[in-house]
């Protein structure tokens, strides 16, 4: 008999792993998720995020999350968070000069974190007791002096760096390198200030970045490389995923901002935009993977490059972005959409921690470095694992 006890043990010990792991499998609401998602962020990758890209990223999926889901314990903790910076490094010199420590690249540092103080500065706009001078300040001085006048460019004004990662890449004096990152990291905040403020500069940076970064398009299957070396027209070896997935960010973003400041840009101008994310989705849709996550390299699916979060997480989000804003036909995206949250789950852990993002990730010279990046969910803050309250927020928004 002992056998057989042994055997009912190990089956319900294996059932209960079973509805465990499959908890989060496919099932989950997209508020359940937020909030599952979210507390674990507040109380893990918030103090190990700062001011930075990935902390950014974090902070804004929390603020969309919490005002769309209706968590208000979360926007008190943000506020409280924010507060925090101001008379830190660079805020400070943001606020008072004399100038800002050169930076190598746009968005990475300074040009993106600010996206949160327009958040708070947008929601607590009726809110007698608060001020929102000092956000105000952050986001105008960074918007208008930090990326307006960001000095590394190619000639046509696309953003560049003069570091080359693992490439091995020599860069001209001005910067000739392209960083697939750059187009949104550099852009979101100004993309977000163009329709409230009526400002054409802003939307002429943005509309500038999303032409100038289509150098990083493979015209034979319209997916995008992680970078790009205008000396000599060169791309990097691979098409990282989140490359693709921060593209398809700035895309969206960019329509989004276009469509609320009507008058802002040529026709033209917004074809082009409308041209480069509807191509951009399609090339993405073709290669999505069986369970619905893309790829560490997006046209790889050999085992190493591994089934990938934050690329999943992004291309989702601005894929149902795309369709609630008319950009994309729903008859043909719903199902991609579909499939890509139910993937999305496959990585969720039951505690709320996320699996298989790509820590932070400079340009890499071969496709197995991409291959070795390392995933532990302690490193998916620049890993941009705040795009996951995105998605959760965007697909419920187009289920609505």
């Amino acid at each position: 008999g002992n056998m057989a006890v042994r055997t009912v043990f190990a089956i319900l010990f294996a059932a209960t792993c079973f509805s465990n792991a499959q908890a989060t499998n496919g099932s989950m609401s997209p508020k359940d998720l937020a909030r599952l998602v979210g507390d674990e962020m507040i109380k893990e990758l918030i103090p190990l995020n700062g001011w930075g890209y990935g902390g950014a990223l974090i902070r804004d999926g929390l603020w969309r999350a919490a005002l769309h889901f209706g968590f208000d314990d979360w926007i008190s903790t943000l506020s409280a968070d924010l507060d925090t910076f101001i008379d830190k490094i660079p805020c400070e010199q943001i606020l008072h000069g004399p100038k800002i420590t050169k930076q190598s690249a746009v968005g990475d540092y300074v040009g993106l974190f600010p996206i949160n103080y327009l958040d708070r500065a947008t929601h607590f706009s009726q809110n007698k007791s608060y001020s929102n001078k000092t956000d105000m300040d952050i986001v105008n001085t960074v918007a208008n002096q930090y990326i307006l006048g960001w000095p590394l460019r190619l000639p046509d004004g696309t953003f560049s760096r003069t570091v080359a990662g693992s490439t091995g890449w020599v860069s001209g004096p001005n910067g000739t390198i392209l960083w697939g990152d750059d187009q949104t990291m550099g852009t979101l905040l100004v993309a977000r200030l163009a329709p409230i403020q009526q400002n054409e500069m802003f939307t002429a940076e943005v509309v500038r970045q999303q032409i100038g970064f289509t150098r990083l398009r493979d015209k034979a299957d319209g997916l995008f490389y992680h970078a790009f070396q205008a000396k000599g027209d060169i791309p990097s070896c691979c098409k990282w995923g989140r490359a693709n997935g921060w593209a398809m960010l700035g895309h969206v973003e960019a329509l989004i901002s276009l469509a609320k400041f009507p008058g802002s840009t040529s026709s033209s101008d917004r074809a082009k935009v409308l041209d480069i994310f509807t191509d951009h989705a399609a090339s993405l849709k073709a290669v999505q993977s069986e369970d619905g996550r893309w790829h560490q390299l997006v046209n790889d699916s050999s085992t190493g490059s591994f089934l990938e979060t934050s690329v999943t997480a992004m291309t989702l989000s601005a894929l149902a972005r795309g369709v609630t804003g008319g950009f994309l036909n729903k008859n043909e995206y719903m199902s991609t959409i579909d499939k890509a949250w139910t993937g999305l789950q496959l990585a969720i852990e039951p505690n709320g921690t996320v699996m298989d993002i790509c820590s932070g990730t400079g340009i890499q010279a071969t496709a197995q470095d991409y291959y070795n990046r390392p995933r532990t969910y302690l490193a998916s803050g620049p890993g941009g694992v705040g795009a996951v309250l995105y998605a959760a927020v965007d697909y419920d928004v187009l289920n609505q």
